[in-house]
């Protein structure tokens, strides 16, 4: 899927999932957050937000540099790019793709 950018989109809170957010102009809340290895350990790289309103599609966020929010603390990530992913798309971002097929799962 292309991924989709904009230089107004909000830095995104990554403090917790569960928080209401907007993509591109459309309103969703963060389901959960991905991670790749870093120096000091798992480094945040991007974010699902499951878009409100009915049977709306899941994104996937890319996120950059941390931004700081209230009090100084690093509670927001900038947004790089965002695009829609299936079932499938998510079942790989998250690993699960790859757990099924050593289980046998075909």
């Amino acid at each position: 899927m292309t991924e989709t950018a904009e230089a107004t989109t909000d830095p995104l809170y990554t403090e917790v999932a569960g928080c209401t957010c907007y993509i591109g102009g459309q309103r969703g809340v963060t389901t959960g957050f991905t991670y790749s290895p870093g120096l000091s350990g798992p480094e945040m790289n991007g974010a699902f937000v499951k878009l409100d309103e009915g049977d709306r599609p899941m994104l996937y966020v890319t996120l950059g540099a941390p931004v700081s929010g209230d009090n100084a603390r690093m509670t927001h990530r900038e947004v790089l790019a965002w695009r829609e992913i299936s079932r499938d798309g998510f079942d790989s971002l998250t690993g699960l793709a790859d757990a099924r097929r050593k289980m046998g799962w075909r």
